[in-house]
């Protein structure tokens, strides 16, 4: 296998940057479409966003050669049957003895899919036919939201959330490496706000 020393050292190249740029795109892009005033708004971020997170194929294949592209083309993934060792006759090569495997095989799958058909629809069903990626993507899309309410708003008084006061930040320029920084620890920001949430008097609110 690969050594211990290049396992360590392609950890710190590839996956630490990559996790970096996976999470800043994510944090980005949820606030990104969140703080889209209208649907139409939403609509053009949304496809924004799917041209940042399609660039990196684009430039792959605009600076692919030719001949990379072709042989790229041509691979087919593998496909590995799992086969009953006792189920496989010594003269395999026969035609005969292949055409009664084909036989007994969809035999047998007739058979197993008459008693899935027959028994009840059980949670492990439920489970295995459940797309794993569309929940993986609905709890990631939910933490980040989470993420950004948590960090921009407050409860009110009623038990509403609402915006936080915004105030300006400290240092208004920053290089890249300190933008990155920042987006994992706090802002400085100036002490005094420039726009509070203005408070609804009983006689509005009613």
């Amino acid at each position: 296998g690969i050594p211990l020393v290049w396992k360590v050292l392609y950890f710190f190249i590839l996956i630490v940057p990559k996790t970096v740029i996976w999470y800043l795109c994510c944090t980005s892009g949820i606030q990104y479409l969140l703080e889209s005033a209208t649907i139409y708004q939403m609509l053009l971020n949304s496809l924004a966003l799917s041209f940042i997170l399609q660039l990196d194929e684009s430039v792959c294949q605009s600076m692919m050669k030719e001949s990379v592209r072709v042989m790229l083309a041509k691979c087919k993934g593998r496909h590995v049957q799992a086969m009953d060792a006792h189920a496989i006759p010594e003269d395999m090569n026969d035609s005969k003895s292949e055409a009664n495997i084909d036989t007994r095989t969809k035999a047998k799958r007739v058979t197993e899919y008459e008693a899935q058909a027959l028994r009840r629809l059980t949670f492990c069903d439920v489970v295995r036919f459940t797309p794993l990626n569309l929940v993986l993507i609905i709890l990631l899309t939910g933490f980040f939201m989470a993420g950004y309410y948590h960090e921009n708003c407050d409860f009110s008084e009623e038990g509403q959330l609402v915006s936080k006061p915004m105030r300006y930040p400290l240092m208004p320029d920053l290089s890249l490496w300190g933008q990155i920084w920042l987006e994992f620890g706090q802002v400085p920001t100036e002490d005094k706000p420039w726009w509070v949430m203005p408070k609804l008097s009983t006689a509005a609110a009613n």
